[in-house]
């Protein structure tokens, strides 16, 4: 059994998608990194380390400045168990793991971002928060030379984690997460410290969290999540603007299980989400769109399209096929359009946790 989890791409002919594999899973088989690389026509497995003695060891997120500058996070574990950091960079030929410190009770990089080949932040949790409680957010930041752990603040309460990071330099990044499926939550990192900002929490019911977020300038940002059992089940998208977070409306579904866990945006009046949602069959995928100049258009190929900063391409982990647009977007407002059907997995990050769309 192998998953995709996270992608990212510098070019529509040049992509990176990372995960995991695990070959005899049901023989119990311990699974390994996996990192696939796609060239314009085709995607190839790459050869990736994995820590001598590790129980397990799986890549959750990557990001590429160059086709030959990329950084990939993910968690590993020890003969105890224990979950530890991993990273690993990949330097146009092969991959190779980094030393990355973990907290004394281990950790699980989630997300990462690097806005220059000497910069690259990874956020994640104490812990394993996916196969455990979360015992609180981590930051770990490369300088070009090593990996350390950066102090992160946890609000009051605990099991704080953060699910995924966006940089537009190596002094503006926003890390997004939440509180153990009961409250959002958004940390700032200024280039010397982080600071929690203040998040609004959609009304309705638990459980409720913020899984990605993209941010195409230094003053906007885009984070998505899920609020399944809200009246009615939404997603849950928030935009950073205007030096405050708001919540976006975004369209009803009619599910009982629903959420959005990757969204990019290549430019400020355009952003792409993808999910899933249920109703009494198998888990299906879900895209939304926001499109802020007050119209959708269809692309031939089936792609979505937004007029103004048009992406010819929107690439996401292990959700083959076009991505059909309905109807059209009212003026500044998500709009949804479905996209096949796609199997999830339970104590894991979704499969379709990353979506690339040109940029970024």
């Amino acid at each position: 059994m192998s998953q995709l989890i996270g992608v990212a791409c510098t070019s529509a002919t040049d992509c990176l998608a990372v995960g995991y594999s695990s070959p005899n899973f049901f023989n119990n088989q311990s699974p390994a990194t996996l990192a696939e690389r796609w060239n314009g026509s085709t995607w190839r497995v790459e050869h990736t380390p994995n820590p001598p003695g590790a129980a397990a060891s799986n890549l959750n997120a990557a990001s590429c400045v160059s086709g030959s500058a990329c950084r990939a996070v993910g968690n590993t574990s020890n003969s105890r168990a224990t979950p530890l950091t991993l990273a690993q960079r990949w330097n146009g030929h092969t991959w190779s793991t980094q030393p990355t410190p973990s907290p004394a009770d281990g950790g699980n990089l989630i997300g990462v971002s690097c806005p220059s080949r000497s910069s690259c932040l990874a956020v994640g949790g104490h812990a394993n928060p996916f196969t455990g409680p979360a015992l609180g957010t981590l930051a770990e930041r490369w300088d070009g030379s090593r990996w350390r752990i950066q102090p992160t603040p946890n609000p009051p309460g605990g099991g704080w984690f953060l699910l995924s990071v966006s940089c537009t330099s190596p002094s503006a990044c926003t890390a997004v997460g939440q509180q153990t499926l009961t409250r959002t939550l958004a940390e700032r990192w200024n280039g010397r410290t982080w600071q929690v900002q203040a998040t609004p929490n959609p009304a309705g019911g638990l459980p409720v969290g913020l899984a990605s977020v993209a941010c195409p300038a230094r003053t906007v940002c885009t984070a998505v999540g899920f609020n399944p059992n809200g009246f009615p089940p939404l997603t849950v998208v928030e935009r950073w603007s205007g030096g405050r977070w708001r919540i976006q409306p975004t369209p009803g579904v009619v599910a009982y299980d629903i959420g959005l866990s990757g969204v990019a945006c290549p430019a400020v009046s355009a952003c792409y989400a993808v999910g899933s949602y249920t109703n009494n069959g198998p888990s299906l995928t879900l895209a939304e769109q926001w499109n802020q100049t007050g119209a959708s258009t269809r692309a031939a190929t089936g792609r979505p399209v937004a007029p103004g900063a048009l992406p010819h391409a929107c690439l996401r982990a292990r959700m083959p096929g076009p991505l059909p647009i309905s109807g059209r977007s009212p003026a500044a407002a998500w709009s949804r359009f479905r996209a096949g059907s796609f199997p999830g997995r339970a104590g894991s990050p979704s499969p379709a946790t990353r979506i690339w769309c040109g940029a970024g």
